[in-house]
């Protein structure tokens, strides 16, 4: 295919023909090398064929990771152009009425997966979590004050997410900065939380 021919197909078909030549599925990265898009085009164009049924994403299982693995791409429907011969048969009996193995997991089985872990093996937080971790640190040693970087310690997370975690608790009324340089917090007393 000559660069002439590669740019008056739009990027969506060409990565279309690419993911349906790749059946078992592939990548991004390997569809930026089949079709010489750059890889943000690949992406709109792989979230615009999974928005029309024209392709579908399987995520992987970041609990056995060590490192982020990407998403597997594949064809959910033919490729446009010339019907498959009578002969030929695309699915078996048995994959027949069957659900994908890739299918979105239903709500129950979301909540009995395993939760997504870090590269150092500990559970990722979830939104708002490591701010009630923190709440509650505080609330433990209500007299006590910390820096981020104690209780980064104590909980064994990032200090700099520790600190955010305390601006916005500081924001709220559940925490006071009881110094400037270096930052120190402390549980706000019960009665100025209520203000």
């Amino acid at each position: 295919m000559t660069v002439e021919t590669t740019e008056a197909v739009p990027v969506r078909d060409r990565v279309a023909q690419a993911l349906a030549a790749r059946p078992e599925g592939t990548t991004a990265v390997t569809l930026v090398e089949a079709t010489g898009a750059s890889r943000a085009s690949v992406s709109k164009a792989l979230s615009a064929l999974e928005k029309s049924g024209r392709a579908r994403r399987r995520r992987p299982d970041a609990t056995e990771a060590t490192r982020p693995l990407p998403d597997t791409w594949f064809p959910s429907a033919p490729p446009p152009g010339p019907e498959p011969a009578e002969d030929t048969i695309p699915e078996t009996e048995t994959e027949v009425g069957a659900a994908p193995a890739d299918a979105a997991p239903t709500a129950a089985e979301a909540a009995e997966r395993p939760q997504r872990r870090t590269q150092s093996g500990r559970p990722v937080a979830r939104p708002g979590q490591l701010r009630a971790m923190v709440a509650q640190h505080l609330i433990e040693h209500p007299h006590a004050e910390f820096t981020p970087g104690e209780i980064s310690k104590v909980l064994n997370r990032s200090a700099g997410a520790i600190a955010n975690a305390l601006e916005k608790l500081a924001e709220t009324g559940e925490a006071r900065r009881t110094c400037a340089a270096p930052r120190r917090y402390q549980a706000a007393a019960p009665d100025t939380a209520e203000e």
